[in-house]
């Protein structure tokens, strides 16, 4: 499967995600063999974005940007980590690379300057994304 493929996801009113073995099986061998999934999304009408999985290191660069970010409430740091995680989580934006540019800070700035709405409909999208992987992966450990 190419990094270009679009699967059509059904999710069930849960949240579940419904994929086929084959969809899983592919998930999860660019996983093994290439150490990351990476899937391009069309959210909304025709906002087109490129979601990755973030590696264990990239999950504690998160942790390290948002304690340096030190948010003086609990809500800044939900804000801090939502954007830290499109920043990390996020290679393309309706046809702009951002693969190029450090997630942090350059990412997150150029994230941190959408309106709220796009931001959580992203973070909405990226968190289906993730859970698609999660289904992948939970279906894999059943062969080992």
């Amino acid at each position: 499967m190419s990094d270009e493929a679009k699967l059509k996801t059904e999710e069930a009113p849960d949240g579940e995600v419904k994929l086929t073995e084959d969809e899983k099986l592919a998930i999860f061998d660019k996983l093994l063999f290439e150490g990351a999934y990476t899937e391009i999304v069309t959210i909304g009408k025709q906002t087109s974005v490129e979601f990755k999985t973030r590696s264990a290191d990239e999950i504690v660069l998160i942790g390290q940007n948002l304690e340096a970010l030190k948010p003086t409430s609990d809500y800044l740091g939900v804000v801090y980590m939502t954007l830290l995680q499109l920043s990390y989580g996020i290679l393309k934006f309706n046809g702009r690379d951002l693969g190029e540019l450090p997630p942090y800070p350059a990412r997150f700035n150029f994230f941190k300057k959408f309106p709220s709405a796009v931001i959580d409909a992203l973070q909405d999208g990226l968190a289906k994304f993730d859970r698609k992987v999660n289904s992948a992966m939970e279906f894999s450990k059943e062969g080992f």
